[in-house]
């Protein structure tokens, strides 16, 4: 039972850990009490009992301050590892690509993974040079995308 009990507490702090770091939910709840209407600012301290003491309405004022700011840095920081990931573009380079004039060169495509590599070039229409020490599988024989090297061991 413990093991059930240790998951659902896991699964609990991790939602709220996603919720209280969440930037549009910070951003939302600090705006609602600082800046946002007064009569729904008077609504919900009426219904939060723990909004009414002002020491207490600080600390959530000050939490949430914290919450937006860590939030913010993790979005700014996911969206600068994406355009690292990206070798610096803020868009992705796929359009830049034209697979009808690439050629790919697949080591060991005769058998295995390179063999499940090749046949996937093969179906998007990517022309493919094999270069390999074993023959050419009769099933990509024939093929006109593919081209294949047979290499000795010597």
């Amino acid at each position: 039972m413990s093991v059930v009990l240790q998951r659902a507490v896991d699964l609990l702090v991790s939602s709220a850990g996603h919720v209280a770091l969440n930037p549009f939910i910070t951003a939302g709840l600090l705006w609602v009490l600082t800046k946002g209407p007064p009569r729904l600012r008077d609504q919900l301290m009426s219904r939060v009992a723990i909004l009414r003491d002002p020491q207490r309405y600080a600390q959530i004022l000050r939490a949430l301050k914290w919450c937006l700011a860590f939030g913010v840095t993790g979005v700014v920081n996911r969206q600068l590892n994406n355009i690292a990931l990206n070798a610096g573009r803020l868009r992705s380079s796929k359009a830049m690509w034209n697979w009808n004039r690439e050629v790919a060169v697949i080591t060991g495509g005769c058998s295995g993974i390179g063999e499940l590599v090749v046949k996937r070039l093969i179906n998007k229409g990517i022309r493919v040079a094999i270069l390999d020490i074993q023959q050419l599988p009769s099933n990509l024989q024939g093929c006109e995308y593919l081209s294949s090297a047979l290499l000795t061991q010597d």
